[in-house]
Order: C-alpha cells, then sequence, then structure tokens
C-alpha cells in the first residue's frame, strides 16, 4: 500500500473527515499514478477534528494556523500532506480494505 493512502486510512480511522485530492486521489479511483504525499481538502467545519486526529498521528498542526492560511504543508511520520481548507469538491466513496475513503471525482 502506498504511504499517502495509508496516511489516509489513519487519518479517517482517528475521526477525520476529509476529501483525498491530487495524485492521491488518482491512484484511488484507479488510475496510474504514484503519489508522493498525500493531499486533502477538509471543509471549515471540520476543520478542529481533522487536527485533533493528525496530532493523534504525530501531526504538527495547530487549527489557527490552518484557519490563517487556508493551505498547509505538514512533513508526518507517513510522508509529506497537503491540507487545503476549502468546500468540499464532488466526490465518490472509493473502498480500501473495510474503510470508505472519500476521494475527488
Amino acid at each position: 500500500m502506498q504511504r499517502p493512502v495509508a496516511l489516509a486510512l489513519e487519518l479517517h480511522r482517528h475521526g477525520a473527515s476529509f476529501v483525498v485530492v491530487g495524485s492521491a486521489a488518482a491512484a484511488l479511483r484507479g488510475e496510474p499514478a504514484r503519489p508522493a504525499d498525500l493531499d486533502v481538502v477538509v471543509h471549515p467545519d471540520d476543520a478542529g477534528d481533522f487536527v485533533s486526529a493528525l496530532r493523534e498521528l504525530g501531526g504538527d498542526l495547530g487549527l489557527p494556523r490552518l484557519r490563517r492560511c487556508r493551505d498547509v504543508h505538514v512533513d508526518t511520520a507517513w510522508g509529506p500532506l497537503d491540507v487545503f481548507l476549502a468546500a468540499y469538491p464532488v466526490d465518490v466513496p472509493v473502498r480500501v480494505g473495510e474503510r470508505a475513503l472519500r476521494v475527488a471525482t
């Protein structure tokens, strides 16, 4: 399993709400992509839960910084993560094992 997908699954397991975008989304949709990082969109209403889940995984991101910057890069033990605070894009659920991740279309 690719590390960006593993990071998405861990964030999901810790209660974060987000939509996977970028090359990780392409890979999850079955396209030939090799993502180097995980890109996610987080709705402003879900930002607090997302930051809490990321902190449980050792990620260093504060809610004030995310709200102020709206797009941030975070280095995690799982690999690089880019977080975009915005309205959710159109997405579809993609099953990965027992979990369904929200993936941009």
